[in-house]
Order: C-alpha cells, then structure tokens, then sequence
C-alpha cells in the first residue's frame, strides 16, 4: 500500500509512450526472417520493428507496408537493394494511418519502376467524413492525455501533438492505390500465392495476407499483447469489441503454423497461435456475456464494473494485462450499447443538479474544511482513488476553489503513481495538471484542430455547436458566405436557436460575408474577431451589415474545455 504525505508534490516521472521507440528513420534496418517461411520482418537499429514487412516470392518482392515517413522508405529500399537480388513487384497498403504507408512514394522512387503496382482494400478512401467533426476533435484531444509529460514539458505544443499523433492519423496527402482487392480475393504476385481478407479494423480498409503455402498469415496491427488493445481509454464503440473478434474468429479458421505483422513479434506454431486466439476470443466473449448478465439482473453500469473479473485461467496468460486500455471499458460500453443512459433507477430520472449535489453533500458532511482534511486523511493512509473523490466533491460545488483543485490534484498524482497501466499512468498525471489548471486543455483541443485539413464547410458546421440560445433569442437570420480562395458558397439561417448550414447561398439572404478559408479558420478557432477582419479587410460584408453582427451575436466563444474543474 502507497503512503503520501498531505503535502504531496508533483514527482519527477518518465515518459511512457503508447508507440515502439522509432529509431533512426534514415538508417537502412535489418531483415530478420520469420522461421520456416520467406517472410522477413525489418528491425530497427533500436530493436523495434519498422511498419514494413517483406515477402519474399520466386519472381521478386511483396511489401505490407512502407514504412512512416520519405525517409524510412528511402532507407527501406536500400536495404532490399543489399539484402535481396530481387525486384519490388508489389507493396500492399494494410493500414490507413501515416506510420504504415508514407514511405510508400519515396520506396518507389528509388525502385525506378512507376509501374509497380499499390494494393489496398476495396474501401480505401471511402468512407464518409463523420458529421460531428467537433466530437473527433474531443476524442483525438482526450486521446493525447496518454502521452504524458511530453504535454506540459514542450515549449511548441502543435510540434509535440504532431509528433505523438501523426503516426496515427490518416497519411497526408492521401496514398491513391492503384488496385484494390475484396475480402477473400486471391491474387498472384511474385510468384506467390495470397489470399487477402479485411481485418475489420479502421472502417473495414485494413488488409492483411495469407500465405497458403508457408500456412502463415500477415497482417498490419498488434494485438497479442493484451486484450485491452480492444478499448482504449478515451473510448471507442461497442463495435471496436466485435471488430477484434470478427478478425481473430477469421484467423481461427485458417491453417496456421506462423502469424506475422508489421507491428508485432511473429508467433510461431500451430499449438501457440490457437491457445492465444482462443484465449483472446474467451475474454471478449467473457466481457460481453457477464456484462449482459448483470445487465439483465438490473445492475448499474458502475457496478457492473466492480463486478466483473476475468477466469484464473485468462489472468495466467500474458494476455490479461491492460497495458493499452481496460476490461471494464469494455463492460461499461456494452452496457451503453444495450441500456443507453437510463439506469432503470426511478432516482435517475431527474437528478439534482451535480454542483448543488455537491454543496448538500458536502454541508452533511460537516462542511469544506472537513472533506478536505478527509481527503488528506485517506492520501496520506494510502488511499488516492477515496481521497480524489472527496476533493471532487470540493470542485463539483465550487470549481474556481483552489484549496478543492488542489487537494484533486494530489490524489490524481498519487493514482498515476501506483498504476502500472502506462496509459493509464499518464493520464492520472495530465488530469491532475488539468485539475491545477497548469494544463489547458482548451489549447491542446485548438491544436490538434490545426493539424487537420478543415474546409469551409466543415468549419461552418462547427458553428451549430456554439449557439448559445439566451443571445440567439427569437431572432431569426438568414446570411449568405462565400469563400474568396474556393470561390464556394453557402447559407448559415439562424431560427429558434438552431443554426442551419446549406450550400448555395439562400434566396431570402439578408447579407453576406465574403473571406478566405484561412480567415475563416481564425475566426471560429477565436484567433481573430469579426471586428477585427472587418477592420484588417481580410472579410467583405455585404447587404445588410447589421444582419451578420446579429447572427454572429448568437456565436458563442471556443468553449473552455476542462474534465476536472467542473
């Protein structure tokens, strides 16, 4: 058990990282044959597999990946060039995400051949954007908490969240395959034999490779290392669960003596591979079914989460360690899914508001000064998850209180200090800053916006979000906006509170404005005011100018976003 003084201070912490190390991307690695097949893995000067996996054919070179960046394709190509007196003849996009395939055009570059062909799966580039970019946004920012000290120690945050998140965003500018294959296709290449199926992962567009032959099978993610790779902490749907299965039940039924990717050490034999697929299986199938179990006995969601353990026989096994995400945000999602917000608890209809629950709380219990030195108490006695929930209390009825954000801030430390889950770790100690108010969020979410491409349409959309009604009123408006750079044009009509975004600017328009998509994206990322673009003749109004200021009067500021004061 942890003891901490009352007086506890932030520690000195290392730096945990949800990703391999790099490496030196320019530095050519070194192939490392998977036993028994023509497959080779490529090792890094630091020990870490480079996203590139080398398949060797009769008639030349098969590679499931390219690696992350120019450099790590150029380096790539050298080492095939060294190591195998065989031509590329064709690489395979397995994943959507920069650190798999940005080395792709600078890896064909220096195989001067332009005919070599890119595969992908079918839908590739497909998918819809999803309309609440906002929540992205939120989710992508939550997401960086597990990063760690890397957050608050850096002077050029965009730097760092470019740096951290990069890897995992789609590849910028977008990698056009030139042929595409369906799940269950098989293909010839090289002079080999392959079956390509869909993982079910990122929207169904990974791809991974059987190799019939060599009874062994490729693919492009890790997920041997824990179960709790299925649900991460700042969450994902249900679905993410069921995904997971779809690809392990698939893996399943092939023949399989080896089991390969680009991002994980290779399994080999048959008897090790099905133990670990079935063990895997077992624990999301566990997750669900005792979820639903308790769902059905009319059991809360928090309690569910108390609730459930895995078998001894799962805890045994490698596999039962959360080191990326946790077993009861898995329970917690499913019950989502099937239940929804109500509990099923008459009391839960219509809650007292949480702040004023708080400060009842809180007089009960014999006022501030004694939650707080409750909250002490159960630090110093080795009990930081009672201890943050006493100071919690403090916030929730008064979130500017400092003795209250405070005494929050400890007990968070305290939990990042005793958990093992390295993710978890991190954002313990990002939420304790969040709590102190020496982390802003808001600046965080702001930055990752800018990493993203956003088209005026996008950015308009963002504006229903921001309505406040006491300033929109009654009012009805209706205003016309057109882009200077794309020459697009849409309507924005302001009635009852809702803001209505259509392209084309509408009939019954009062006035408009006319600006670039980089002026634009100032204004709503509150960078600039609308006063202050008039002023600079970077926005044209036209019309009625006092229909722009009023519809733009009902547009509230960025909102302040903060998990632990409120």
């Amino acid at each position: 058990m942890l003891s901490h003084p009352s007086s506890y201070s932030k520690p000195v912490q290392q730096t945990f990282s949800r990703r391999a190390p790099r490496g030196d991307s320019a530095q050519p690695p070194e192939p490392v044959p998977v036993e028994g097949t023509s497959v080779w893995n490529l090792r890094a000067a630091n020990g870490s597999l480079v996203n590139c996996v080398v398949i060797e054919g009769p008639d030349g070179l098969v590679l499931l990946g390219s690696g992350r960046s120019p450099e790590q394709g150029r380096a790539i190509a050298r080492t095939l060039a060294a190591r195998f007196d065989k031509p590329v003849e064709a690489v395979i996009l397995g994943e959507p995400v920069s650190s798999h395939c940005t080395g792709v055009e600078a890896l064909l570059k220096e195989q001067r051949n332009e005919h070599i062909p890119v595969i992908a799966h079918e839908s590739w580039g497909r998918h819809p954007e999803a309309p609440l970019r906002e929540i992205i946004y939120l989710k992508v920012t939550m997401a960086t908490l597990q990063y760690g000290s890397e957050l608050w120690e850096t002077d050029d945050l965009p730097q760092m969240l470019r740096r951290a998140l990069t890897d995992s965003l789609p590849p910028a500018p977008h990698i056009a395959p030139t042929v595409t294959v369906r799940h269950g296709e098989e293909v010839s290449l090289a002079g080999l034999r392959i079956r390509c199926f869909s993982t079910g992962l990122f929207f169904d567009a990974s791809l991974g490779l059987h190799l019939p032959q060599y009874r062994t099978a490729v693919i492009a993610n890790d997920f041997h290392a824990t179960p709790g790779n299925f649900m991460a902490i700042e969450g994902a749907r249900a679905e993410v669960s069921a995904s997971w299965h779809a690809l392990l039940t698939h893996l399943s039924t092939m023949d399989l003596q080896r089991l390969a990717s680009t991002r994980m050490e290779p399994l080999l034999g048959t008897r090790r591979i099905r133990d670990m697929l079935s063990t895997y299986l077992d624990a999301i199938d566990y997750l669900h079914d005792q979820t639903v179990r308790h769902i059905l006995s009319g059991a809360p969601a928090d309690e569910i989460a108390h609730q459930i353990t895995l078998p001894e026989e799962v805890l045994k096994g490698p596999f039962s360690r959360p080191l990326h995400g946790n077993f009861t945000g898995s329970a917690l999602q499913h019950h989502s899914r099937y239940v929804g917000w109500f509990s099923g608890n008459a009391v839960d209809l219509a809650p007292t508001p949480r702040a004023e629950h708080a400060r009842r709380s809180i007089a009960l219990m014999g006022g501030q000064e004694r939650v707080l030195a409750a909250s002490a108490e159960a630090l110093d006695g080795g009990d930081p998850q009672w201890a943050a929930e006493l100071a919690r209390l403090v916030v929730a009825a008064g979130p500017e209180d400092e003795a209250g954000r405070a005494a929050l801030s400890r007990a968070l430390h305290a939990l990042g200090d005793q958990e093992s889950n390295p993710l978890r770790r991190n954002w313990y100690h990002c939420a304790a800053m969040d709590a102190s108010g020496d982390l802003r969020l808001s600046d965080v979410r702001d930055a990752v916006k800018r990493l993203f491409p956003l088209p005026a349409h996008v950015l308009l959309e963002n504006l229903r979000f921001r309505v406040i009604p006491e300033q929109a009123g009654d009012r009805t408006v209706s205003i016309g906006v057109e882009m200077s750079d794309t020459g697009e044009q849409f309507g924005l009509l302001l009635r009852n509170s809702v803001l209505r975004v259509h392209e084309g600017v509408p009939p019954e328009w009062l006035a408009g404005m006319r600006l670039s998509t980089e002026a634009l994206t100032r204004l709503v990322l509150g960078e600039v005011s609308l006063t202050e673009l008039v002023s600079q003749h970077e926005v044209e109004i036209q019309g009625v100018p006092d229909a722009v200021e009023e519809l733009w009067e009902a547009i509230g500021p960025r909102p302040e976003l903060s998990f632990h004061r409120r």
